[in-house]
């Protein structure tokens, strides 16, 4: 698919990944728009509470990244928005945090030159949340879900993107115990930053398995020429990524 793509106020072009999914226990009304609790089924004052926190983080968060200065911070603002109240989560930025059962999904970014070869990954852990030219960012770590919008996201700065950048392929994974089953549903989307228009929008749920990865889609550019294809392949958190994925460019 050949995206169309427009130019913000500031003339500049940027695409957008974004992942959300619930946590289990509150409703976000941004994602269902049309639910409504059982009458049987009153919703607590603990649960409106959580879920009004939980949005007004992810919404705070979201609000400070859409400025057009955001990627010139040189990635501190984004070091700074670990806005999650959890404390008990382990952010361990070297491998699976396998003693968790939170349903924390991460949304990682992984780019290759022209020639397929790897490049650099971007995450929401504080070493790869941004890369040298601000121009492929993260949001940041979001361990639970269950906010409004997009939970986490990668937005990237076209008119910024070093000559090497030629493909970025979009993984989720599960950095807990639980399998993507057991995390349930979570949404995907390719957007155009500027229109918000989805490009692709994925909802989705995994087979009862062991599966802990899901390979989303690759975004591909050609001169100015920018190209996505959905993927959708199941995998497994331990995958060796950059050696991996160039069979999906």
């Amino acid at each position: 698919m050949q995206l169309e793509l427009k130019a913000s106020s500031g003339n500049k072009k940027r695409i957008l990944v974004g992942l959300s999914w619930e946590d289990g226990k509150t409703v976000s009304m941004a994602k269902t728009r049309d639910y409504l609790p059982p009458k049987s089924e009153p919703v607590s004052e603990d649960t409106k509470k959580t879920s009004f926190l939980s949005g007004l983080r992810n919404f705070t968060r979201h609000i400070l990244l859409w400025g057009d200065e955001m990627a010139s911070t040189g990635g501190q603002t984004f070091r700074a928005l670990r806005l999650d109240a959890t404390t008990s989560k382990k952010d361990d930025s070297k491998g699976r945090d396998i003693k968790s059962s939170m349903r924390d999904l991460d949304l990682l970014c992984f780019i290759f030159d022209k020639d397929k070869n790897f490049v650099r990954e971007i995450g929401p852990d504080p070493d790869t949340m941004i890369d040298e030219a601000s121009s492929v960012y993260h949001s940041g770590e979001e361990f639970s879900g269950g906010g409004l919008y997009d939970d986490e996201m990668v937005r990237i700065e076209i008119d910024k993107l070093p000559a090497n950048y030629q493909h970025f392929v979009f993984v989720v994974v599960s950095d807990s115990k639980l399998s993507l089953a057991e995390c349930g549903t979570f949404n995907l989307r390719l957007a155009d930053s500027t229109t918000d228009h989805n490009f692709i929008k994925d909802d989705v749920d995994a087979p009862a398995d062991n599966s802990s990865a899901y390979i989303f889609a690759k975004l591909s550019r050609d001169d100015q020429i920018w190209t996505t294809e959905q993927i959708s392949k199941f995998g497994d958190f331990e995958t060796d990524w950059p050696t991996a994925l160039p069979e999906y460019i």
